[in-house]
């Protein structure tokens, strides 16, 4: 195995989990926010989030932070596919 076979392996599962944790981050803080927020009302008999009183609906990704996530994934499979390819080259 070569340098580049193992280095964008590694890329594109390391890429590929950042962009499936970052999509589910929304929902997972969407969640919480509502868990807090009846448990709230259901002690105290009111809620507020203080600085953080965003919407939990309004919450998403910088665009710059997406496109990153997919540069690094397809840096990674471009890493795979010249590592297979130099190995396939050097069996021939």
């Amino acid at each position: 195995m070569n340098s580049k076979l193992i280095s964008g392996s590694i890329l594109t599962g390391f890429g590929t989990l950042a962009v499936v944790a970052s999509s589910w981050a929304r929902h997972f803080f969407f969640t919480q926010y509502h868990i807090a927020r009846g448990m709230s009302l259901a002690g105290a008999g009111e809620f507020h989030p203080g600085p953080y009183g965003a919407a939990p609906e309004a919450v998403h990704l910088f665009f710059g932070t997406r496109v990153l996530l997919w540069v690094v994934t397809l840096l990674g499979l471009a890493l795979v596919v010249w590592g297979l390819w130099a190995d396939y080259r050097t069996h021939e």
